[in-house]
C-alpha cells in the first residue's frame, strides 16, 4: 500500500494539496488548537487559509465557525503531531501546520487506514467465506472501485477513514457478541462517537449495527458495558460541544447553513445511473452486490435483514443530499463508507464463483478484471480531468470513453450544475 502511494505521489502533482476543500476544513482544528491557540482564527496566521479552500459557515461576533465537525481531526492527529515535531526540529520555519511535511504525513495516515481496514474486514469476511475468497474481495473493493483513489490521490477525505472504522466496527462488533467485555465495549463506543462526528448521518448505521449485535447477544448485555460504550462515545464527543458553545454560544450546533436534505425528492435513480455522477456508470463492479445479496439471503439471512435495509437507507439519506453529485469528486465518494457491509455479499457471491466448473471460473473473474481495469483507467482520466469533476454528460462521456487526450469541443460537452438552485430545491440539474 504505501509502495503505491510512493508511485502516485500526490503531493508532487502540479496544482493538487492534500489539505484542501472539505479536508481544509477537517484539518484546521488541529494548527488552531495546537499551533496557534486560536480556534476562533480571529489572529493573524503566517499562512493564508484562503489559498487552502477554507469554507467558514459564518461568523459570531468576530469568531468564525468551521463548517464540518472534528472527527477526522481524530484521525489526522498522530500524523500531525509526528509531522509538526520533526518539522520543528529540523525546518522550524515550516512549521505552519500547512507545509509540505504536513500534507505528505496525511496522506500516508489515509493509506495506513485504509490499510487497517483492509485487515479488520478481511479478519471479518474469514468468519464466513475462505482466505482466498476474502483476499479476492479485497482486490476487488481497492483496485475495482472508486477507494483506490479517495486512498492514493484524495485520501485525507473522510471516505478511506470511514471504511476503515467501519471495517473495524463490524469485526470488534462480532467479536463482542461472542464474548463481551469491557475493553471491547470501550473500543465499540470510541468507534461508534468517531462515526458519527465524522459523519453525522451514520447516527443510523451505528443505531442499527448495535441493535444487531445486542439482538445476537440475546438479552445478555450487560449495563455497565453499554453505560460504557455510551459514555466513551460521549467522550469523543465533547470536544466538539465545547467548541460549539465557544463560538456559537449553543452546545449543539447545525453548522451547514442553507445546505440541507431534500426527503421527499432523494435523486437514487441519478445517484446510481447519470452521467453526471452515477455510481454503476463510473464504478460498474459494484453491480455484482445483486447476486451478492441472493446469495447473502441464502447463505446469511440474519445478515440479509440488518444489510439490505441499511443499503436501503443509506441510498435514500445520501441521494437526499441537496448536492445528491457531491461537489468534485470521482463516483459517488458517499457509497465507500458502506463498502465493508457490502463486502460480505460480494465475498459470499466470489465463494460460490470459486466453486464454478473450470471455464466459467475462467469467464467469471475475466469479467472482473475486466471492470477493475476499467476502474484503474477512469481513475487515471479523473485525475487529468478527462473525467469532468461535477459536469459530465452522455456525450461528454461518450467523447472521452477510452480516450487519454481531451475532444476539441470538450468544453460544449459538459454542463456544470447549478449549486446556488440546488440548495433551494432544484434536483433535475
Amino acid at each position: 500500500m504505501t509502495s503505491i502511494l510512493l508511485w502516485v505521489k500526490p503531493w508532487q502533482r502540479d496544482g493538487h494539496k492534500i489539505i484542501q476543500w472539505d479536508i481544509s476544513i477537517y484539518y484546521t482544528y488541529l494548527p488552531a488548537t495546537f499551533i496557534y491557540n486560536d480556534v476562533a482564527l480571529q489572529e493573524k496566521w503566517p499562512v493564508d487559509l484562503a489559498e487552502y479552500d477554507l469554507w467558514i459557515s459564518r461568523k459570531f461576533e468576530g469568531k468564525e465557525l468551521l463548517k464540518m465537525s472534528s472527527g477526522m481531526a481524530y484521525m489526522y492527529a498522530p500524523w500531525f503531531f509526528v509531522a509538526h515535531a520533526i518539522t520543528k526540529i529540523n525546518m522550524p520555519e515550516m512549521a505552519t501546520g500547512y507545509s509540505s511535511p504536513y500534507q505528505i504525513a496525511l496522506a500516508f495516515g489515509a493509506v495506513f487506514w485504509a490499510t487497517l481496514g483492509l485487515y479488520f474486514l478481511f479478519l471479518f469476511l474469514k468468519r464466513f467465506v475462505s482466505a482466498t475468497a476474502a483476499f479476492i474481495v479485497l482486490g476487488l473493493l481497492l483496485f475495482g472501485t472508486n477507494l483506490f483513489f479517495y486512498v492514493f490521490w484524495d485520501g485525507a477525505y473522510s471516505h478511506a477513514a470511514l471504511f476503515a472504522l467501519v471495517a473495524i466496527f463490524l469485526e470488534m462488533g462480532e467479536r463482542f457478541s461472542q464474548k463481551q467485555n469491557m475493553k471491547k465495549a470501550l473500543v465499540l463506543g470510541c468507534l461508534a462517537g468517531l462515526l458519527v462526528l465524522i459523519r453525522p448521518v451514520l447516527l443510523i448505521h451505528v443505531f442499527l449495527l448495535g441493535a444487531f449485535y445486542l439482538y445476537r447477544l440475546k438479552g445478555k448485555i450487560k449495563l455497565l458495558h453499554l453505560g460504557i460504550a455510551a459514555l466513551a462515545a460521549f467522550v469523543i464527543w465533547l470536544p466538539q460541544f465545547f467548541y460549539w458553545h465557544y463560538i456559537s454560544g449553543h452546545w449543539l450546533y447545525y453548522s451547514y447553513g442553507d445546505e440541507g436534505f431534500f426527503w421527499n425528492n432523494p435523486k437514487i435513480i441519478e445517484g446510481l445511473f447519470s452521467w453526471r455522477k452515477g455510481w454503476f456508470v463510473y464504478t460498474p463492479i459494484m453491480l455484482i452486490i445483486f447476486p451478492g445479496f441472493w446469495m447473502l439471503y441464502k447463505k446469511q439471512r440474519q445478515w440479509f435483514w440488518l444489510i439490505t435495509p441499511l443499503f436501503v437507507i443509506h441510498l435514500y439519506v445520501i441521494f437526499s443530499w441537496w448536492c445528491w453529485w457531491y461537489g468534485g469528486s470521482y463516483s459517488q465518494r458517499a457509497m465507500i463508507e458502506i463498502y465493508p457491509l457490502l463486502a460480505l455479499p460480494i465475498a459470499l457471491l466470489i465463494q460460490q464463483i470459486l466453486k464454478l466448473k473450470w471455464l466459467f471460473l475462467v469467464v467469471s473473474f475475466s469479467a472482473l478484471t475486466v471492470l477493475t481495469a476499467y476502474n484503474m483507467f477512469t481513475t487515471r482520466q479523473y485525475q487529468r480531468s478527462l473525467i469532468h469533476y461535477d459536469a459530465m454528460t452522455k456525450e461528454a462521456y461518450q467523447a472521452i470513453f477510452m480516450q487519454q487526450w481531451w475532444p476539441a469541443n470538450y468544453d460544449d460537452l459538459i454542463d456544470p450544475p447549478d449549486y446556488e438552485a440546488a440548495k433551494k430545491g432544484a434536483r433535475d440539474l
